[in-house]
């Protein structure tokens, strides 16, 4: 039998502590990324203090051709984070994805956004290749970068792994909803609760003249989120759905070509990519990312076999916006 006592645990810990202090490539933490990264991201949005934000009144209100301000709030000076200013984003033409470094330079923070051109994202990788650390990464850089009144996020999770957390230990005002569950009838009673809200926002954005958000906020001064449908492990989800994938589907299809007016961007992850969404739908999804994987996962995903040449190497992603091209 091996026994642990308090000063072996604290030996231990101040020797980890010693060592990464001493080492000179040390890991990639999510306080040391934001310590560096957000203050020159804070300088380079510009933002003015103080300013306005008047948030939105109901949907069926504003249907009725009410776009009076529900509330206005005033913002007199930069919001700080534990380590960071945060809240700074604008997210009228789009939002970024804060993945981490490009190509290990940390002066450079990547900047690939979801917005009118580049509307959905797929996020491919084999199991321990660094996929769940990434997208929670950007999740968090998200909801550090934009004020909830920017960004809208609906989380998805058939096997209940990665999102019950947010709902238990650490909610977050940017969240709307959560289905951290294999109950597909709740999966599909929340994706189709997002779809009708965007489809009368269709309407709303017509009433308003508006064509997409940014001539919604400008013709209205109304700060309308940008909303982000991020359903990791989709194909679990369609696995359990049975008799249910159809909907699932068809709302995917939905948010696919319909999403980019009104700013609705869906956030698909998976280890594998098998046949439930229809290749129509997967043409609309531009952004792909994908961690280690097997060769065929990186051919349907890239539209070449570059991530295949990853496995191993936990945290290395690669990004492609022309893989209709290869």
């Amino acid at each position: 039998m091996i026994k642990i006592d308090d000063e072996d645990i604290k030996s231990n810990h101040a020797l980890f502590l010693k060592a990464y202090k001493d080492a000179v490539n040390v890991p990639l933490t999510q306080e040391g990324f934001m310590r560096k990264t957000f203050p020159k991201l804070a300088e380079k949005a510009n933002r003015t203090y103080p300013y306005e934000v008047r948030i939105p009144k109901s949907i069926s209100e504003m249907l009725a051709g009410d776009f009076e301000p529900a509330r206005v709030i005033t913002v007199t000076e930069p919001v700080q984070g534990p380590w960071s200013p945060i809240w700074f984003g604008d997210a009228t033409d789009g939002v970024y994805l804060r993945a981490g470094y490009v190509d290990g330079n940390s002066s450079l923070v990547s900047d690939q956004r979801l917005d009118d051109a580049t509307i959905h994202m797929i996020l491919g990788g084999s199991t321990g290749q660094g996929k769940s650390v990434t997208l929670n990464s950007i999740i968090y850089g998200l909801c550090s970068e934009y004020a909830p009144w920017e960004v809208s996020l609906a989380l998805c999770d058939a096997k209940i792994v990665e999102f019950k957390a947010y709902a238990l230990e650490t909610p977050l005002p940017h969240i709307r909803s959560i289905a951290a569950t294999g109950d597909s009838d709740y999966l599909v009673s929340v994706l189709q609760s997002v779809l009708d809200e965007m489809n009368k926002l269709q309407s709303v954005f017509a009433l308003a003249g508006a064509q997409k958000i940014s001539d919604f906020r400008e013709k209205t001064g109304l700060c309308f989120p940008q909303h982000i449908v991020i359903i990791d492990e989709f194909q679990t989800m369609f696995t359990k759905a049975g008799k249910l994938s159809k909907r699932i589907t068809e709302a995917l299809d939905a948010f696919a070509r319909l999403g980019r007016n009104t700013g609705y961007h869906l956030f698909l992850t998976s280890q594998e990519l098998g046949s439930d969404i229809p290749k129509e739908t997967l043409n609309n999804i531009t952004f792909r990312g994908a961690m280690g994987c097997s060769s065929a996962v990186s051919e349907l995903i890239l539209g070449n076999a570059k991530a295949s040449q990853n496995m191993g190497r936990k945290g290395k992603l690669i990004v492609n916006l022309n893989s209709m091209n290869k």
